[in-house]
């Protein structure tokens, strides 16, 4: 029962907070003038992967699954490079918006 109860919070967690984050990240583009319609899902590949390094440095060890050792979070360079190509594909959504 723990487990399902995990995959719904990730779920819900990855769906509500995608959503707000994708609506967030295309009202500021379109507010500025830009219409990135055709690459949007740049963004929201950002988004996933910003929010699975979110999920795996901090909102595992508030769960109800797994309450062992194995939790850990990820190694500090990889949630950086993660984190920075996240952060690289958001840049380059309006520049391809622009450039195409």
């Amino acid at each position: 029962m723990r487990i399902v109860l995990e995959l719904i919070r990730i779920m819900a967690i990855f769906l509500f907070l995608g959503s707000i984050l994708s609506q967030l990240i295309k009202f500021i583009f379109v507010s500025i003038g830009l219409h990135t319609d055709q690459y949007d899902w740049l963004c929201m590949i950002a988004i996933y992967m910003s929010l699975f390094v979110l999920y795996r440095d901090k909102l595992q060890f508030s769960s109800w699954y797994n309450k062992g050792k194995e939790r850990e979070k990820l190694p500090i360079h990889i949630s950086q490079l993660i984190l920075a190509t996240a952060i690289l594909l958001i840049v380059l959504t309006p520049v391809f918006s622009l450039l195409m």
